[in-house]
């Protein structure tokens, strides 16, 4: 990510997964976990979505809809969660390219 690389790799495999924390952050949002919540993304106070392992959406309380539909659903292994790279980019409005 910005020409870094990221602490924690993608996973090639299946829809390409991209650990959520480690992209979170790289960008400047701050990410939390809460054990049977899972994962919330912010930027300062405001609550950017939160998902839950296994889920097929993530919550967005700032968004019309209130939720976004996961193209493959999240999932957490080794105590990293993971969310498919075109959902990822989307929520955090992310644009990705290559040189």
């Amino acid at each position: 990510m910005n020409g870094e690389k990221l602490s924690v790799n993608a996973k090639l495999s299946g829809p390409g997964l991209l650990p959520l924390r480690a992209v979170a952050e790289a960008v400047n949002y701050e990410v939390s976990w809460v054990s049977g919540q899972g994962a919330t993304v912010k930027e300062g106070d405001k609550v950017i979505f939160s998902v839950l392992p296994g889920a097929g959406a993530a919550k967005r309380p700032n968004a019309e809809d209130g939720e976004w539909e996961l193209l493959a659903p999240c999932v957490t292994e080794e105590g990293v969660t993971y969310l498919a790279a075109s959902d990822l980019s989307l929520l955090l409005d992310l644009y990705f390219c290559s040189e």
